[in-house]
């Protein structure tokens, strides 16, 4: 005869010992006072020390600097001739 599977027993009901009914009105909680972020896990900043959040930082502005024209003998840290502004394009 084939062998019959072996059930597990059933599982403790973890909520076997949680109390049942309508929460008390009175729980000792108090609504949060007006100066209190509605997210209390959102970082607080002020004008002066604004709170940074991933997203919201951009770069520092990069420095102006004059970079020679790409040619046959430069290849590296140059402006392509297309690219190079009209005061750059005469400057050759």
């Amino acid at each position: 005869s084939p062998a019959t599977p072996v059930t597990p027993p059933p599982a403790a009901d973890p909520n076997a010992g949680q109390p049942t009914g309508a929460v008390p009105p009175d729980t000792g909680m108090q609504p949060a006072p007006a100066g209190v972020p509605r997210d209390p896990s959102a970082p607080v900043g002020t004008s002066a020390n604004p709170a940074t959040v991933g997203g919201n930082m951009t770069p520092p502005p990069t420095e102006r600097k004059d970079y020679p024209l790409c040619s046959k003998t430069v290849q590296d840290s140059c402006i392509n001739r297309g690219e190079a502004s009209k005061s750059m394009r005469k400057r050759r």
